[in-house]
């Protein structure tokens, strides 16, 4: 699978056209193919796996040089929640 994100080169339609065309082309800026994404998947799940074992949020917020919030999105999967 190439997950780089192509241009958009269909605009015809409606939004909501666009946006399911987007999804089932898997299209979507997720998770690494993020512009803004500052994690790669490897640091989620390792992230995930240290909170599991009992190390703070803020412990693991602070090496990944991320807000502890960011942590608490990751670990309740509203964040990343294509990476298992």
């Amino acid at each position: 699978i190439d997950f780089r994100v192509p241009l958009v080169v269909r605009l015809e339609g409606t939004n909501a056209d666009n946006v399911e065309d987007r999804h089932r082309k898997v299209r979507d800026a997720a998770g690494e193919t993020n512009g803004n994404a500052r994690l790669v998947a490897g640091q989620v799940v390792a992230a995930r796996a240290r909170v599991a074992e009992g190390e703070s949020r803020v412990a693991v917020a602070r090496d990944l040089g991320v807000s502890s919030t960011t942590v608490d999105r990751l670990v309740a999967g509203k964040n990343w929640s294509q990476v298992a």
